[in-house]
């Protein structure tokens, strides 16, 4: 074996390790649990997105099509957080996800009948009240971030 076919077998391994580095650290990356402060902003957005479809339907602006499109994205982010929420308590081992988990499942009943409803059926009052699950979930994520604060400082 000549040198130069010897540093081109080199090359051919090296960049067949670099790109299993690459491929690794984008599992590794996409399958990263996400932290609290992420999952606190993600039912932060949650309940923005209520307050914009209360508006809605306070004002009577109750488009079919776009009414299911935005009750639709709601239950869909609300599962998505379901997730995040039951991946975060896996990771910290507490129980107190559980209370949070089970306030976006109701929060979720609240809403998931509406996706295809008339608008003349949609009652505000279940709205409301899925965003004030939403907004216990929020405050009870505030309390484990301020926990796991005190928990580092000492």
């Amino acid at each position: 074996m000549t040198t130069t076919e010897l540093i081109i077998t080199y090359i051919f391994y090296g960049a067949i390790i670099v790109i299993g580095l690459i491929v690794l650290g984008i599992i590794r990356k996409k399958s990263k649990t996400p932290a609290n402060s992420e999952i606190k902003q993600k039912l932060s957005n949650i309940v923005e997105k209520f307050d914009a479809l209360i508006k809605q339907i306070d004002t009577g602006n109750t488009d079919y099509y776009k009414m299911f499109r935005q009750v639709t994205n709601i239950v869909y982010r609300i599962d998505t957080a379901v997730i995040y929420v039951s991946e975060a308590a896996e990771r910290e081992r507490d129980t107190t996800y559980d209370k949070i988990r089970i306030n976006l499942e109701n929060a979720r009943g609240y809403i998931a009948s509406y996706k295809f409803e008339k608008k003349s059926n949609y009652h505000i009052e279940d709205f409301i009240k899925a965003r004030a699950s939403l907004q216990d979930c929020i405050s009870t994520m505030e309390g484990i971030m301020d926990r796991g604060k005190a928990l580092k400082g000492n």
